[in-house]
């Protein structure tokens, strides 16, 4: 199945059509970076001189590299509208 494949299986989500394999791979991406943020913070607060506040760091951290991965999904996944005329 290549990325321009019509076989793959699509489902209707908020009105738009979504690929089962794109959003399988962007929730893949993003709740890994949002992982990986949240377990690199206290070394971030480490870097950044304010261990004391390594929870809060934590926390923002995986906030911010969730975010970061959902822009990179965006830029994995297209969408797929189905256009009528009518």
């Amino acid at each position: 199945m290549g990325p321009d494949d019509d076989s793959d299986t699509l489902i209707e989500m908020f009105g738009e059509y979504v690929s089962l394999r794109e959003l399988g791979l962007a929730t893949l991406v993003t709740g890994a970076m949002a992982f990986a943020g949240y377990c690199a913070g206290p070394a971030l607060a480490t870097v950044l001189g304010v261990g004391v506040f390594a929870g809060q760091v934590r926390v923002l951290a995986g906030i911010f590299s969730a975010f970061a991965g959902f822009l990179l999904s965006v830029l994995l996944t297209r969408p797929k509208r189905v256009v009528e005329e009518g």
